[in-house]
Order: C-alpha cells, then structure tokens, then sequence
C-alpha cells in the first residue's frame, strides 16, 4: 500500500500524472514484485505511456476513495496495469526475465473467480492499515 501513498504524494492533490511519474510507478510495482531495479530500462522502452497514465490515476484515484468498493475495484484496475506491463515493456529486451515474471504472477486477474475472493479477503484482512496509510497520505497532501 505505501507505493500508492507515495504515488499519491508526488501527484499531489489534483491527481494528474506525468510520465516520469508512471515510469516511477511501474517501476516501483515491478521492483515489488521481482526485487530488481528496471527503472532505467523502464525509461528507455515504455510505451502507450498516456494509457498508462490515466489507468494509473484511476486505480489510485479509486484506492484513495478509502472505502472498501473502491479500494477492491482499484487494486482490480491496477491487476489490469499490471497484466499489460509485458506488452508496453517489450522493447526491454534486459527485462524480460522479470516481465514473464510478473505475468505468471498476473494471471489471476484473468480469473474474477479466484480475484474477487481473494482481493477481498486481502483487503478486509488489512483493511485497517490501508485506511490508516491513505487517511495519511491525505493528510500530507493537504499539507502541500
């Protein structure tokens, strides 16, 4: 969860974007995921960089909504993010180890049926740290 607070931090209150930001992002996802550090990578060879940046908005947008429908739907949104990364890293040829990877791990939000339950489960398990990290997030962005 802290790599949607900290997201949300760099975006501020207006929640707009930009590509450095989206690069950071899944930078950080993948770096969660497989403990390697793409970034410089990532930078070189992103592409539909715009896609990425409004599906990005939205599922944090939906996270920092706080409440438990919007935070499922928007872990379900960043899952969809998460299932492209393969095709919109391509090109990065010293990365594909690590993008196969993250769709191996991706598959299940192919399946609403082991998705749904699972992410709810996950959720409502953590949710109050969740809300906890979100409700400070907003409290620094509003410090901005």
């Amino acid at each position: 969860m802290k790599i949607f607070s900290t997201l949300a931090l760099l975006i501020g209150a207006e929640n707009v974007f930009t590509i450095r930001q989206v690069e950071e992002f899944v930078a950080g996802i993948i770096y969660g995921l497989v403990q390697d550090d793409d970034l410089t990578e990532i930078e070189a060879c992103l592409k539909d960089g715009a896609k990425l940046e409004d599906e990005v908005a939205k599922a944090v947008n939906e996270i920092m909504q706080g409440d438990l429908p919007d935070i499922i739907q928007g872990i379900q949104d960043l899952g969809v993010v998460i299932q492209e990364l393969p095709a919109d890293l391509d090109t990065c040829k010293n990365i594909q180890g690590d993008l196969d990877r993250i769709k191996a791990w991706a598959s299940i939000f192919s399946d609403p049926k082991v998705l749904v339950p699972t992410v709810t489960k996950n959720v409502i398990a953590n949710f109050s740290n969740i809300t906890m990290d979100i409700q400070m997030t907003n409290e620094d962005i509003s410090k901005q």
